[in-house]
This record gives C-alpha cells, sequence and structure tokens, in this order.
C-alpha cells in the first residue's frame, strides 16, 4: 500500500469514487467544494490528485451520515476500504 510520508496511505481520485460509489467529476467537486483533502503531484504531462486516507477519513466523519460502523475508527475505515471491492492505493511518485 502506498504511503505518503506525512499521512500514511493514499488513493487516486478514481479509488475515492469507487469506494464512495460515485463518478470522478463528483470526487472532484468534493475537492474544489466540499474542501475534500488533498495533494497534487507533477507529473510529465499532467498533474496527479492523491488523497491521504487518514485525512479523507477524518473528512468523512465531519459529514452528515457519518454514524456508520465503517467510520468508527481509522482501523475500522481503511480495512473497510481495503476490502471493499476496490483497488490498494497505489503508489505516491
Amino acid at each position: 500500500m502506498a504511503r505518503s510520508p506525512q499521512n500514511g496511505p493514499v488513493a487516486f481520485v478514481a479509488e475515492i469514487a469507487r469506494y464512495l460509489c460515485s463518478e470522478v467529476e463528483d470526487v472532484e467537486r468534493m475537492i474544489r467544494l466540499d474542501k475534500l483533502p488533498h495533494f497534487t503531484l507533477p507529473k510529465a504531462k499532467r498533474t496527479v490528485k492523491r488523497i491521504p486516507l487518514r485525512d479523507f477519513h477524518a473528512w468523512l466523519k465531519k459529514r452528515p451520515g457519518s454514524e456508520r460502523p465503517e467510520l468508527a475508527n481509522y482501523e475500522t475505515f481503511l480495512a473497510d476500504f481495503n476490502r471493499s471491492g476496490r483497488p490498494q492505493p497505489t503508489r505516491s511518485a
């Protein structure tokens, strides 16, 4: 599992979209309008956004509906994220 030096495992926008059962465009909107935590990595031809999973978990807990059992703590969330049929978060460059 890829790790960011400060925040632990990270995921691509598409992986977050799959976890939330939404579209990539919806996650991009969440980044722009709802302050979904992310960082941007420059690549040769474009930039790539990554979402630290610890920050994503904290962001989800602040949202309506955060009473879900899989959000009870970070470890439970991370296990749910990993076993929910999503690919493992990728390596940060």
